[in-house]
């Protein structure tokens, strides 16, 4: 049976279905066409929203008490849209992405505690423009009785720190 994950957070909105591979964590593989990874940000006083629409995620999570797994997600940061072209030119630039020498932004994270009911909270590295910094993403995960399972988060994250 394949089921659902919806991630849904101002910086990361992924659904990805699973099947159980791994005696130690489930993996989890996303479904493009069903998958995307979007943002807000506060762009010369006022909020401009997009998307990266191409990136690559290897997801093995089983939550509970003592949750156990490894995150590794790829994002092309030639794919930022924002639906305004000069924007979408400019985060290809070495002001922000510089595009062409760092094509890629990864989030890693193998350390998973439980937060609460339902609550966790992944520790891991975040990568942009060859810059890594620690991060804790706090995340929510449902799963459904139809195996539909919805997973929120939100991570504000500096601009700046990233050199962007």
């Amino acid at each position: 049976m394949i089921r659902f994950l919806t991630i849904a957070m101002p910086v990361f909105s992924v659904l990805v279905a699973f099947q159980a591979m791994s005696a130690t964590a489930t993996s989890w593989t996303v479904i493009p066409k069903h998958s995307s990874i979007s943002f807000s940000v506060l762009q010369t006083g006022q909020i401009l929203k997009g998307k990266l629409e191409t990136f690559d995620a290897k997801i093995n999570f089983d939550g509970g008490q003592e949750p156990v797994g490894n995150v590794d997600i790829s994002i092309d940061t030639k794919s930022f849209k924002t639906g305004i072209d000069e924007i979408d030119g400019q985060a290809q630039a070495d002001n922000w992405f510089a595009a062409e020498k760092f094509p890629q932004a990864r989030f890693s994270a193998a350390s998973f505690t439980a937060t609460g009911n339902n609550s966790y909270a992944a520790k891991g590295t975040l990568t942009i423009k060859g810059t890594t910094h620690d991060v804790t993403l706090p995340f929510t995960l449902k799963i459904g009785a139809d195996g539909t399972a919805m997973m929120q988060a939100q991570l504000k994250l500096s601009r700046a720190a990233y050199n962007i």
